[in-house]
């Protein structure tokens, strides 16, 4: 593609004549912003990127600031989301290019700017996400993370019907878990309701999840268990059943795997993103689980003894599981009694199943015939199937 060779032209012709690129560096600028918008492919926009990047770091200081405070009336514009849309890239180059320090007379303006946008068109979503998560890598006092009308936004953002949407605002949400690890000013996430808030939103995500290796899956399942660690930080006075706490966020993510299992038992997505997410709580928090065994075992054991052979991968992995849980309670009296106490308790659900299913049939023969037909018709249409 043309465009994308030109960008890369010029990005090696600015880092061999950058001393002579101050009098003609509006023209260029100019000249080449607009495709960052309008270039069809993305290695065309990344390439475009680049060469401003490195025209950036190549000219006079003054001239760059210059520059900035022509994207900065772009980005102000009341009339125009394209211009608006092109300056949000632009900044991001910036910060690219010259670090956030350069925006630091706007960031107040800018700030206030975003979560305004945070409420528009998607694509404007998106470009305020990508950016703020650039502007979060490079503010090492966490203060944008400080403000709650971006956090505000960004919990929005979360249940986005826009999928990239909802997988930008879940890495902006891992950026500020990481950072509150560091920095104890962080204190959005150190209210009862609002982490409540936040790690249902965050199984909501995962609930609409279609993929367990995909992106945004992976991403949110990160996210609950570094929201799950933070419980025991925050002390409730609520003592209701549906209070924060470790087993409400536990059964949570238990009862996600169980509705999965009932409606839909041949798809498994759900059921392994909870088991891989049982998995690192039991990894990472194996003390303040210890009373609540018996919630995580359930769903692994329940699986594990499934005497169909269908879903044998996901069987494979709920074995897996327990082993790991199992090897962070070795010779561990509590967990032996729990494992052979929830054992004896579905054998028990699933006798009751069977014995109320007996009975059913007994009472009502046409149903049992029908189904009978049922499976028979099943099993001929399956040996008739090309294999």
């Amino acid at each position: 593609e043309g465009r994308l060779a030109a960008a890369h032209t010029l990005t090696l012709l600015f880092k061999s004549i950058s001393g002579k690129l101050n009098k003609h560096v509006e023209y260029l600028f100019v000249s080449m912003a607009p495709h960052l918008s309008n270039a069809e492919s993305e290695d065309s926009r990344n390439a475009i990127a680049k060469a401003i990047t490195t025209l950036l770091t190549v000219i006079d200081a003054d001239k760059a600031a210059n520059l900035l405070s022509s994207t900065m009336k772009w980005f102000q514009s009341e009339n125009s989301s394209a211009q608006v849309m092109l300056a949000t890239r632009l900044i991001n180059v910036f910060v690219d290019a010259l670090g956030l320090n350069i925006l630091k007379s706007d960031m107040k303006l800018i700030l206030k700017k975003l979560v305004v946008m945070m409420k528009s068109s998607d694509a404007l979503v998106i470009q305020v996400l990508v950016l703020l998560q650039k502007m979060v890598r490079s503010d090492e006092s966490n203060s944008i993370l400080k403000n709650s009308e971006i956090l505000d936004g960004l919990q929005t953002c979360l249940l986005h019907p826009h999928a990239w949407i909802r997988l930008l605002a879940s890495q902006l949400l891992g950026l500020y878990l990481t950072a509150s690890g560091k920095d104890l000013g962080l204190k959005w996430l150190t209210s009862s309701q609002t982490l409540k808030s936040v790690i249902l939103d965050s199984f909501e995500q995962l609930k609409q999840s279609d993929s367990v290796t995909s992106e945004l899956s992976v991403q949110v399942t990160k996210n609950l268990v570094a929201l799950t660690k933070l419980i025991t930080d925050i002390k409730s006075d609520d003592a209701d059943e549906d209070s924060l706490s470790l087993e409400y966020t536990l059964k949570r993510a238990v009862k996600l795997g169980n509705n999965e299992l009932v409606s839909t038992p041949q798809i498994v997505t759900h059921r392994t993103l909870v088991f891989n997410y049982i998995a690192a709580v039991a990894l990472q928090m194996a003390p303040q689980i210890k009373d609540l065994l018996s919630i995580i075992l359930t769903p692994l054991l329940r699986e594990i003894s499934d005497p169909s052979k269908t879903n044998a991968e996901l069987k494979s992995h709920a074995q897996e599981v327990l082993d790991l849980v199992k090897s962070k309670f070795v010779d561990d009296e509590t967990f032996t009694k729990t494992l052979l106490d929830v054992q004896l308790m579905l054998t028990r659900k699933r006798g009751e199943r069977n014995a109320k299913r007996k009975q059913n049939l007994i009472k009502n023969p046409e149903l049992a015939a029908k189904r009978k037909l049922n499976r028979a018709e099943a099993k001929k249409a399956k040996k008739m199937r090309p294999s």
